[in-house]
């Protein structure tokens, strides 16, 4: 079990290696650093056990990492996988699909900068077919493969997580909800509880 497990995990970022688990009811605490430095990176929580950080970028070299490191949180340690994006990038959104007719996950990253000024539009897949009883291990993230494009050049985005989908095909299609102002570095989060299809 995690030593905190009443927590969630939350890596804040302003290009150093500190972690903090952060409650709702109780006082936040300091969590393992990370084994680098790294700023505007991605956070995903692949399953109940395991947290991917992608990407980022460390100012004081301005490198734009492509790495894709692993944290456990019950045996707290930190492992770098094999799998390395296309290009690294900063600032792009990223989230978990879970396609519940073949029970396969696909961690998806799209957008963010890939150099200064330089924005993207292309997405990567990890695709990992599990059975949901087995714990994930580094041995599920070794390649990021292409994915469809986003439509646009985007940085300073949000996804979200844990989202399930029946669709055959991956694509992305507009929805129809608009918000004002328009926003940057937004965050984005699930109802708790909430069950969400594509179809």
């Amino acid at each position: 079990m995690s030593k905190y497990p009443e927590f969630t995990v939350n890596f804040i970022s302003s290009c150093n290696s500190l972690t903090y688990y952060v409650s709702l009811t109780t006082t936040s605490l300091p969590g393992p650093d990370m084994p680098f430095q790294a700023r505007q990176h991605c956070m995903i929580k692949a399953d109940k056990n395991t947290i991917l950080v992608v990407g980022g970028r460390d100012d004081s070299a301005f490198v734009y990492f492509d790495t894709t490191w692993m944290f456990n949180v019950k045996s707290m340690a930190w492992t770098q996988t094999a799998a390395t994006l296309d290009k690294g990038r900063r600032d792009f959104a990223c989230g978990r699909v879970f396609d519940s007719n073949t029970d396969t996950i696909y961690i998806v990253v799209t957008g963010g900068e890939v150099s200064n000024g330089v924005l993207t539009s292309t997405t990567e897949m990890i695709k990992i077919e599990k059975d949901l009883e087995r714990e994930l291990s580094e041995e599920d993230f070794s390649t990021w493969e292409p994915g469809p494009d986003f439509p646009f050049q985007a940085y300073m985005m949000a996804g979200t997580s844990n989202f399930r989908s029946k669709e055959a095909d991956c694509c992305w299609r507009p929805l129809w909800q608009e918000y004002f102002p328009v926003r940057h570095f937004p965050a984005s989060v699930l109802e708790p509880g909430l069950q969400m299809d594509t179809a």
